[in-house]
């Protein structure tokens, strides 16, 4: 198994960047979601607060990737799989690939002390009651991704790399 940040639904509507919710809606790039993209910006705007820098993929490594087996010295963590889902849905192309920017760090660290790393392209992005105004159909969802996929594979070349 491996631990996955953002998970589920919040994935669309989440920046790696910052570590915490994007606001859908201002995003001019984008069709407009309708009561979809409500969700993200209900929390930014009515009382939810946004934790900036407070869950990066970084803080996620070292905050929940990491376990200590019990009764285990600190020179034993063992470092756990983990998946980012970068949100594909509500942030522009530019944004998109400065999620990358913000894994950097986060995999070069992974990759010396022999921690897997995966990233996943948008979440459930076939649901198309919700999600057809950005992605209709599998040809659109290649097409959001073709950039963010050079970008991956120039900056982890020497990465494996799958898709499902």
């Amino acid at each position: 198994g491996a631990l996955r940040h953002p998970g589920g639904t919040v994935a669309n509507y989440w920046s790696l960047v910052n570590g915490t919710y994007s606001t859908p809606c201002e995003n001019p790039e984008l069709p407009v979601l309708g009561d979809r993209c409500k969700y993200a910006d209900a929390i930014a705007r009515n009382g939810l607060p946004r934790p900036q820098d407070r869950f990066t993929p970084d803080n996620f490594v070292r905050g929940v990737g990491s376990v200590l087996p019990n009764g285990s010295a600190t020179s034993e963590l063992r470092w756990l799989p983990v998946v980012f889902d970068l949100n594909l849905l509500t942030l522009s192309e530019a944004d998109t690939i400065a999620q990358l920017d913000a894994l950097d760090p986060v995999v070069e660290a992974a990759s010396r002390r022999g921690q897997t790393v995966m990233i996943e392209l948008g979440n459930e992005l076939f649901y198309s009651l919700f999600y057809s105004p950005v992605v209709p159909n599998a040809s659109a969802y290649v097409s959001r991704i073709r950039p963010l996929v050079r970008e991956i594979r120039r900056r982890y070349g020497g990465a494996e790399k799958a898709s499902l």
